[in-house]
């Protein structure tokens, strides 16, 4: 039975990101993309997001991504952004 849970776990997860990326950001997290990522243009973030969420691949979501923002690494709210992205295109950490 302990086996079972991880695979609970991996698959609502799975069912959570395949719902859309929209749906894999918490309300939090979108206030503080949008005030930090975005300078707190959500509109942009929102049709980032859109844009985002039907393209093929990590690579190509995070160069999309850098041409409409400054991916700074240094900040707390874009590895985090990126760390989603990573997980929605289920790339190894």
């Amino acid at each position: 039975m302990k086996e079972e849970e991880p695979k609970s776990a991996v698959l609502g997860e799975s069912l959570k990101l395949s719902a859309g990326l929209r749906h894999a950001i918490s309300l939090n997290d979108s206030f503080r993309f949008s005030r930090e990522l975005f300078g707190g243009n959500t509109d942009l973030m929102n049709r980032v997001i859109e844009q985002i969420s039907v393209m093929s691949s990590y690579k190509t979501a995070v160069a999309f991504l850098s041409s409409k923002v400054e991916l700074n690494e240094e900040k707390e709210a874009v590895n985090d952004f990126l760390e989603l992205l990573k997980k929605y295109f289920n790339q190894s950490v």
